[in-house]
C-alpha cells in the first residue's frame, strides 16, 4: 500500500507537460522502481526478519518431529528408516572413496614399476 500511495502521489505531481511524455513504459518504470524499493526497505525491517527467522524454525521443528514419527513407524514395522539409509550411504561413500584411492596407489606402482624397468642401467 506504500507504494501506491507512492505512486500515486508521483502520478499527481507530474505536470501537464511532463503528463504528455509520461507513456505507460515511463509508468510501469516508475511503479516498478517505487516497488522495488518499498520492498527492499520491508525484506531489511526488524518485523520481517523476526517472522522469517520464526518460519524457519517452525519449519526445522515440523521436519524434527516428521522424521522422529516416521522413525518411530520404521521401526514398528521392521523396515529401515531414513538414518539407516544415510548410514548405508556414508559407508559407500567412504568404501568408494579407499576403492579409488587403492586403485590409484596400484596404478602408480605399477607406472613406476615400468618406469624403473626402461631406464638403461637398471633392471
Amino acid at each position: 500500500s506504500k507504494a501506491y500511495e507512492r505512486y500515486s502521489a508521483t502520478l499527481a505531481d507530474t505536470k501537464e507537460g511532463d503528463a504528455k511524455d509520461f507513456g505507460w513504459r515511463k509508468a510501469f518504470d516508475k511503479w516498478r522502481d517505487i516497488a522495488n524499493e518499498e520492498l527492499i526497505s520491508n525484506l531489511r525491517s526488524k518485523d520481517f526478519l523476526a517472522a522469517q527467522r520464526e518460519l524457519l524454525l517452525a519449519g526445522l521443528d515440523l521436519r524434527t518431529c516428521q522424521q522422529q514419527m516416521t522413525d518411530s513407524v520404521a521401526k514398528l514395522l521392521g523396515v529401515p528408516s531414513q538414518h539407516d539409509f544415510d548410514e548405508l550411504t556414508r559407508q559407500f561413500t567412504e568404501l568408494r572413496r579407499e576403492l579409488r584411492a587403492s586403485l590409484r596407489a596400484q596404478r602408480d606402482a605399477a607406472e613406476g614399476a615400468r618406469g624403473v624397468a626402461t631406464q638403461p642401467g637398471k633392471g
